[in-house]
């Protein structure tokens, strides 16, 4: 029994080792987190982790950046779902094929309020439009909180929405809002769009952990509201 134990714990340490994430601090924490979330998820886990140490540890890497978006445990050890984020943009599933009918109703149905999207005047003026037919958005009433937990400051926002630096803080940010009568096209997003870059996390969540979904912004005529900062 000691044998098997210290076998599996010698490959988690190889995997993370492999990844490039086991650090001076927080090396150990880290370690306890993967064999926590390993025990939760059953036998099914462990080979994908050892299919990924084969393919250069991105399984591996995948988990981690969804362990620092702290999404829920079901959605971290969610094998479809670390698949996805292995791959690279383009080949990526439709969210269908590893998000239960549940989980997408609910995540939607954050959206009821509405939707915020960030984009920059810049692109308004030379496409017409406030975003591409797959625009990420978030939710009205996360927007809300959002503002009220960082004041206001663009540069964290960008950090928390997983934008590119630069993007908010450049002068020519526009925060919009649309109503949820008016929009279009809402779904979950699949990693394969134009706007998600390296900071895409599966089951409609940024880096930072807030809640996101893309929808169909691409009506010239589409209503929608802007908000000062």
């Amino acid at each position: 029994m000691m044998k098997k134990t210290f076998r599996r714990y010698l490959l988690y340490v190889i995997l993370v080792i492999w990844s490039g994430m086991l650090h001076a601090q927080g090396g150990c924490d880290l370690l306890t987190k993967l064999n926590e979330d390993l025990a939760q998820a059953g036998p099914t886990l462990r080979p994908f982790f050892e299919d990924a140490a084969n393919a250069g540890g991105k399984g591996v890497k995948a988990w981690k950046n969804m362990l620092d978006a702290n999404v829920p445990t079901s959605l971290r050890t969610n094998i479809g779902a670390l698949e996805a984020l292995s791959l690279p943009k383009g080949s990526r599933p439709n969210p269908n094929t590893y998000l239960d009918a549940g989980y997408i109703s609910n995540h939607l149905g954050k959206f009821d309020d509405g939707a915020v999207r960030f984009t920059t005047q810049s692109n308004i003026d030379n496409y017409g439009t406030l975003g591409p037919a797959e625009a990420f958005t978030m939710p009205k009433s996360e927007f809300d909180d959002l503002i009220a937990q960082t004041g206001g400051d663009l540069s964290q926002i960008e950090s928390v929405l997983g934008l590119d630096a630069g993007m908010l803080t450049n002068g020519d940010a526009v925060i919009a809002w649309v109503k949820k009568e008016d929009f279009s096209g809402l779904k979950m997003p699949s990693g394969n769009e134009g706007g998600a870059n390296a900071n895409w996390i599966p089951g409609g969540v940024t880096s930072g952990g807030v809640s996101e979904a893309v929808l169909d912004l691409s009506n010239p005529n589409l209503p929608y509201r802007t908000f000062p900062f």
